[in-house]
């Protein structure tokens, strides 16, 4: 194996990491700035209090998502060893 080629698969592992991560992780990101927003409206700076809301939009982020993800991961894997 040439070290471009390696080069090349280690460069289309990480993008597919991150694309497989993206989603999970932009859904909590996203309520965590609504939680925020709305801590800060209201007065209320309790931090445990954020934490559930966005948990469980994660985990059925997760769920929705899960299918698309090991779709993507076991393409790598396909082609990761089909590489001569």
């Amino acid at each position: 194996m040439a070290g471009t080629d390696l080069a090349d698969m280690l460069r289309e592992a990480m993008l597919t990491a991150g694309m497989v991560a993206a989603p999970v992780l932009l859904v909590g990101l996203a309520v965590g700035i609504v939680l925020g927003i709305l801590q800060a409206a209201t007065g209320v700076q309790e931090p445990t209090l954020g934490q559930l809301p966005r948990l469980v939009a994660m985990a059925g982020m997760l769920v929705l998502m899960l299918p698309w993800m090991l779709e993507s991961l076991v393409q790598l894997v396909r082609t990761a060893a089909v590489v001569p």
